[in-house]
């Protein structure tokens, strides 16, 4: 019964994996085209928790870092001008192309 158990256990935490990694792919692409600002800090706040609560491993200390990056950037306030446009109506280009940004 315990192998049963474990095994549903580690099936559904692989699972939870896969779908953390789903996630920060999906908001990277939605960065890239400056949109979806709000669910991008949703999940990399997310993915900044720890996921192993009986000790710290290796991979979350690396999505603390990253994800603190990431926050800088996302509240950044060349960043937040640059999802505000495109929410108006510009596309990535024109935010690209203007002066002093750069991605």
């Amino acid at each position: 019964m315990g192998q049963l158990i474990g095994r549903g256990v580690g099936t559904l935490w692989m699972f939870m994996w896969i779908l953390g990694g789903l996630l920060w792919a999906v908001a990277g692409i939605m960065i890239r085209g400056f949109k979806g600002r709000g669910f991008a800090i949703a999940v990399i706040i997310a993915g900044m928790i720890p996921c192993c609560l009986a000790h710290l491993c290796c991979t979350w200390v690396f999505n603390l870092g990253i994800g603190i990056w990431a926050l800088i950037v996302l509240f950044n306030g060349d960043t937040a001008e640059a999802f505000n446009e495109r929410a108006s109506g510009s596309t990535v280009d024109e935010i690209l192309g203007r002066d002093g940004f750069e991605f």
